[in-house]
């Protein structure tokens, strides 16, 4: 069980671009998506990215999906160190 999020990303945002982003944050390994793993403190969780593109339900263009997944059951520190990653995300 997990919790995940889902985002969406205008089509011409290339998966490229996207690995690129990740590539250049701490303890991320890309392999079509990003896993976030820190040796430190044990915590880990994904971000999945579709390598196509995908229908947009408003009818406004494709759009390109990212699934982050954050398994349940996990410490609280878990949340603590993931939140940052997914705020910066966002912004």
């Amino acid at each position: 069980m997990s919790y995940d999020l889902f985002f969406t990303l205008p089509a011409d945002v290339a998966q490229d671009d996207v690995e690129a982003y990740f590539r250049q944050r701490r303890c991320y390994r890309v392999d079509g998506g990003a896993t976030y793993e820190n040796p430190d403190t044990g915590v880990y969780f994904s971000f999945a990215v579709d390598e196509g593109e995908v229908p947009n339900e408003q009818g406004t263009g494709p759009q390109r999906r990212i699934a982050f997944n954050l398994n349940y059951f996990r410490p609280h520190i878990f949340g603590l160190e993931a939140e940052p990653e997914v705020s910066a995300f966002v912004g």
